[in-house]
């Protein structure tokens, strides 16, 4: 991770406490407050509190779990991740509010078809939730797959979506 600055805030949502990060950038991080990278964070970077660059995020957030807003479009840098990881958060950007994907469709727009689990393990590892929409991925039987975040998180937010 680079020297730059990082701003961060810390905030209650109906679906619990969540941590945003940010630079001038873009968004680098959304993740519930007892993720285990959030603490990696706050470690390893010199982080100031309080957005500057996105605050609209946090309105916009709150307004989305409520039901009463669309997601809108923020600058998103992946900090860390591999290619293949990184090509993976990407093609989850691309699925639309209100639509469902699977696994396998994944790996087929990456070109890695045969690797649905390693698609499966990349979207465990998203560092941006509901903004890089895993939530959005289940498996191709119908089933809701997992939720790293856990599936109560997952049916709250495809409820909101009407999925």
């Amino acid at each position: 991770m680079s020297p730059q600055s990082f701003y961060f805030e810390e905030i209650k949502t109906t679906i619990g406490k969540i941590f945003i990060l940010e630079n001038k950038d873009g968004i680098c991080c959304l993740l519930p407050f007892q993720d285990f990278r959030v603490n990696r964070i706050k470690k390893n970077l010199n982080l100031i509190k309080g957005l500057i660059y996105h605050k609209n995020i946090i309105k916009n957030l709150n307004n989305y779990l409520n039901g009463r807003e669309l997601l809108l479009k923020f600058p998103i840098v992946f900090l860390e991740g591999t290619s293949f990881q990184i090509s993976v958060w990407k093609q989850l950007q691309k699925i639309p509010f209100g639509i469902k994907s699977n696994y396998s469709e994944i790996a087929q727009k990456i070109h890695r078809a045969s690797a649905v689990r390693a698609v499966g393990s990349a979207i465990g590892k998203n560092p941006i939730m509901i903004y890089v929409p895993c939530h959005r991925v289940i498996k191709k039987s119908g089933n809701l797959g997992d939720y790293a975040w856990g599936m109560v998180k997952k049916k709250k937010l495809l409820h909101i979506e009407s999925i």
